[in-house]
């Protein structure tokens, strides 16, 4: 049968319509831990290091964000794979950030990961891993930007940052 590869050792295998289990809570925690490394390193401006460790510190996004797949079936449609689509673009975002100066590096970097945080509640997961009614009917930009009204209003950003913020979701 079949076999479902992808670049880290965790998610779901499928062999002849059997499904192995290879994901480990341990892996996709070592991401998240890259993740809120690269964090701490490069959120230099106090308000938004408060934002993104206010982000990822809360239960409701940190407990589903280790579990949650990316998307459906295009990429990263997997267990953990919104996590490390998260890493990957939060790296690439830097990359660009390095070769374009001038850019807003910490505003991009916030937008990068965060942009796709509303597929925790966009998507159900699992083996089916269908559209929820409310990925349906409201979609995970507008899922997201709820989710982090209230993490934003508690961040001390300006206006001015909040609303390029918002665009960049």
């Amino acid at each position: 049968g079949a076999v479902v590869e992808r670049p880290r050792a965790f998610g779901c295998h499928i062999h002849a319509g059997r499904v192995e289990r290879s994901d480990r809570v341990e892996g996709r925690e070592v991401v998240l831990d890259e993740l809120e490394a690269l964090c701490r390193k490069e959120f230099t401006y106090k308000p938004w290091r408060k934002f993104i460790l206010s982000v990822l510190e809360d239960e409701a996004i940190r407990v589903p964000l280790l579990t949650a797949p990316a998307a459906k079936s295009v990429h990263h449609a997997w267990v953990g794979g919104l996590l490390e689509h998260t890493l990957s673009v939060a790296t690439l975002c830097l990359r660009f950030c390095d070769h374009y100066p001038d850019l807003d590096r910490q505003t991009l970097l916030a937008g990068a990961i965060c942009h796709d945080l509303g597929k925790i509640w966009e998507f159900s997961g699992g083996l089916a891993n269908d559209y929820t009614d409310a990925g349906r009917l409201v979609g995970h930009i507008n899922l997201c930007l709820g989710k982090l009204d209230r993490h934003l209003a508690k961040s001390g950003l300006d206006e001015e940052l909040i609303l390029h913020f918002q665009h960049l979701i």
